[in-house]
Formats: C-alpha cells, structure tokens, sequence
C-alpha cells in the first residue's frame, strides 16, 4: 500500500511541474497544491478527481486503499477477517476489515483487492496524466 499511494503523490509532482507552481518537492501535497493552484487562478480536473477519491466514503477505492495503508504502519490496528473451512486449508479466505466502515470486509479477498488497487491505480494515473496541460503551454 506504501507504493500504491506512493504513484498517487508521485504524479501530485507532476502536477506542481505542468501547472508551474514552483512548490519545493516536500511541500507537494493535495493542499498546497489546491493553495498555489488557487493563488494562479487555475484549476486542475486532475487534482479535483484525486480529492473526490480521497474522500472517505466507504466506496472510494482509493480513500480505502489510504486508509490501509495508514493502518499498515501501525500492523496491530489492521483488522483482518479469516474464514476457515476445517478440513479444507485451499478453501480459507482472508479479508481486510474496511476501515471506513465498522464491521464491513473489504471484498474481494487481500491478494485480490491488491490486484485491484493496482490496476486502478494504473487507469487513474494514465485518465489523469491526459487532463495536465501541455508543458509548452502557458499555465
């Protein structure tokens, strides 16, 4: 999960170089980025779907995905769900507790929704990339 929303604040760097805001790279985030954005007069689409997918709604695939992965690095607070089939080791399951629903599993199973989380990822990074201006033009 670390990596996973590590290419999400990856491309917010990508958004302070195409909008020119000038930020130094460890103050980039969501915030400043709406700040300086704001200061220029500009909006970015791009910035604006990655905070209606942060919003902690229990739907949001990726304000799930943030959730896990402030949970992760703190292991003992991950909550996780284990389904046992006696007799049949190959038929348990093994589920997150989603953290922004009490007592709701994330579905499907870990290695799944990991899978998912990543293609998402992917998808969302390249939809985002095609709102960046053009770094020829001027911002």
């Amino acid at each position: 999960m670390f990596h996973l929303i590590g290419a999400k604040d990856s491309f917010l760097q990508e958004v302070n170089v195409a909008y020119r805001l000038g930020l130094e790279e460890h103050l980039v985030c969501e915030r400043t980025l709406r700040k300086a954005l704001r200061a220029k007069g500009v909006c970015s689409p791009a910035l604006a779907e990655i905070t209606r997918l942060e919003k902690p709604k229990p739907s949001n695939w990726l304000a799930v995905a943030i959730a896990l992965r402030n949970q992760g690095t703190h292991r003992h607070r991950a909550k996780r769900h284990f389904v046992r089939v006696i007799g049949q080791p190959s038929a348990s399951r093994n589920y997150l507790m989603n953290p922004l629903a009490e007592g709701e599993l994330v579905d499907p199973e870990i290695p799944e929704f990991m899978r998912q989380c990543l293609d998402n990822m992917r998808r969302l990074l390249e939809e985002l990339r095609t709102m960046l201006p053009d770094a020829d033009k001027e911002v």
